[in-house]
């Protein structure tokens, strides 16, 4: 089978899509079928051919920063912007004239699912629960995106959630508690975002990755310095614009490694969907540092109603709330607990193979 997907990357080899488009490569390519995806060149996906994507811009004029929407989070990273989803479509539409794919996988990249419509091709999304959440978003925010539509005479929609249901599959990743489908949302949901083993017993590291965090380098720099340094663990940290280099325990990395998650005995991070759904799977207390945006702001809820882990807001990071939130998901027994309850539920729900399984029909 021949496999095109499809992700929206911010920010290269870190985002949530791509190492769940990473996996799913690796994984596809050992099973002997043929993969292509269509993403930045920054990214270096293996086992894999390439075709280019366009880079989503800014817009000038953002919708307010409390963007609790899939709506808004997508018109405020440019991805419904008419000229960016204009040039998205001729290059898939030429990927897919190249490629010949039997399937098409997307993730948050709209025009995929236009194009495949167009040239009759099955397609798949991943969602996330936050997406199917009642929130008010101003109407003018798909403006562009019908725009777009009615070029291609395709219907016009009033929310996100009418083009995936034109999906042929939905997938989410995660338990009940933190990824809350309904019945009538009709996803499919699989336990763990990758193939990793899961690993049992802890080493002595604490992983923070800060792919979405808006702050400068240097700041988070003195932060992670100021909560971490000389501490008797191992620290492992990135974030844009982050220079490698060990300074005692801390190890400063060229890019995030998910590979470190596994045997951690915390996880600090933005909130991405990857490293919550990892950090369940693994049985790992989290800290997030999240935003008033979709998706984070939700699975920051998630993990602390669950008892899980904590978070805070970004514009409450210091250097005493990070250690504080970090030193009470340690010391507190009831988040070990939590998280060997949630891990038997995300494991018992499978892991990345799962997808194979309604291909197959």
């Amino acid at each position: 089978m021949k496999i095109l997907i499809t992700p929206l990357i911010q920010h290269p080899k870190s985002d949530a899509s791509y190492y769940l488009t990473q996996n799913l490569a690796t994984l596809l390519h050992s099973l002997g079928h043929v993969v292509a995806i269509s993403a930045d060149q920054a990214n270096a996906f293996h086992y894999a051919s390439a075709y280019p994507a366009p880079q989503p811009k800014t817009p000038m004029f953002r919708r307010k920063k409390e963007n609790r929407s899939y709506e808004e989070w997508m018109y405020n990273h440019g991805a419904i912007d008419e000229d960016y989803l204009n040039e998205d479509m001729s290059l898939l539409l030429e990927a897919i004239d190249h490629f010949q794919p039997d399937r098409i996988l997307t993730i948050d990249r709209l025009a995929a699912v236009s194009a495949g419509r167009l040239k009759t091709i099955p397609v798949d999304a991943v969602v996330n629960s936050a997406m199917y959440k009642t929130v008010v978003f101003p109407s003018t925010t798909l403006k562009e995106y019908n725009a777009f539509l009615s070029s291609y005479r395709l219907e016009q929609v009033l929310s996100l959630k009418e083009i995936y249901a034109q999906c042929q599959n939905r997938f989410g990743f995660g338990p009940v508690e933190t990824q809350p489908f309904t019945i009538q949302t009709d996803v499919h949901r699989i336990g763990v975002a990758s193939v990793y083993p899961m690993r049992k017993g802890l080493t002595n590291r604490v992983c923070v990755f800060f792919p979405d965090v808006h702050r400068t380098s240097l700041a988070l720099r003195k932060i992670l310095a100021d909560a971490f340094l000389g501490a008797p663990y191992a620290v492992y940290a990135w974030y844009p614009g982050c220079k490698p280099q060990k300074i005692q325990n801390i190890h400063f990395i060229a890019h995030p490694r998910a590979d470190l998650i596994p045997g951690s005995i915390c996880v600090i991070h933005d909130g991405n969907d990857y490293y919550t759904n990892q950090c369940i799977a693994q049985a790992i207390p989290q800290v997030i540092i999240s935003s008033h945006e979709y998706a984070r702001m939700y699975n920051g809820q998630a993990v602390q109603r669950n008892g899980i882990g904590r978070y805070l807001y970004e514009d409450e990071l210091t250097m005493g709330n990070l250690y504080e939130n970090f030193r009470k998901v340690l010391a507190d027994d009831s988040y070990y607990d939590n998280n060997q309850v949630l891990k038997e539920k995300i494991t018992a729900q499978g892991d990345l193979r799962e997808i194979l399984k309604y291909w197959k029909q």
